[in-house]
């Protein structure tokens, strides 16, 4: 499994990156999903290991910086099937499926094969939601990165369109914190604050202490109290 990792780390940074972050939010939800040691196992695995059939991509393909044609995106498409073949005698049958379906949606609208809900594993659903929250929440060379609740914002759209688990990203929305403790944020009102605490059932509106303008320094703003006032920018 690491020698795998290894593989991909060399090939695409990026990739092994994403697979960490993933790994990290999948286990979380299934965790607050009361999951066995068992269940949370094939997730966190299978998180880990859910994008290694990048490794049969061309490189050429699989690190080109600009827009993909159609031709190109088929090839980037076959890397679930090509995971779950490469994983075969290396990983159990639970833990090749969720790279195989990680990119399947409940709707039947995924890849590689078309399954809907009823057809694919908790921890794939699980993985499939992690794996698009990291995706869009990073930097890449063909976009910025969206802003924590805008990741969020995108997750309810495609759960209620019915291509992510709606139950299971509503689990995961209060898991998360969209802007953890510590986080300088900047306001629609031209302040820059950082967040203190967390609001459990919204955490899109933390409570923030102004940091600038100095004369407004250490005011506390509940953003949940406050609906006119918005975060427009994230650092850590």
């Amino acid at each position: 499994m690491f020698l795998q990792m290894a593989m991909l780390k060399d090939l695409d940074p990026y990739s092994s990156r994403h697979s960490l972050n993933v790994t990290v939010l999948a286990t979380l939800l299934g965790s607050k999903l009361g999951l066995s040691q068992d269940e949370l196992l094939v997730i966190g695995v299978g998180a880990m290991l859910h994008d290694v059939g990048k490794l049969e991509v061309p490189p050429a393909v699989l690190l080109k910086p600009g827009k993909l044609t159609a031709e190109e995106f088929a090839i980037i498409k076959r890397h679930p099937q090509a995971g779950y073949e490469r994983l075969d005698g290396v990983v159990s049958e639970a833990v090749r499926r969720v790279a195989r379906d990680h990119h399947e949606r409940c709707n039947g609208s995924g890849y590689p094969k078309g399954l809907n809900r009823e057809e694919l594993s908790l921890a794939a659903r699980c993985v499939a939601i992690a794996d698009v929250y990291d995706a869009v929440t990073t930097d890449r060379c063909y976009r910025p990165r969206y802003l924590p609740h805008e990741g969020m914002e995108l997750l309810m759209v495609e759960s209620t369109m019915g291509n992510l688990d709606l139950e299971l990203v509503r689990v995961f929305l209060q898991a998360i914190a969209s802007y953890p403790v510590g986080t300088t944020v900047r306001l629609t009102t031209g302040e820059i604050a950082r967040v203190i605490a967390q609001e459990p059932e919204v955490p899109m509106r933390p409570v923030v202490k102004v940091l600038q303008p100095r004369r407004r320094a250490g005011e506390i703003i509940r953003l949940l109290t406050n609906p006119s006032i918005l975060i427009v920018e994230a650092e850590p």
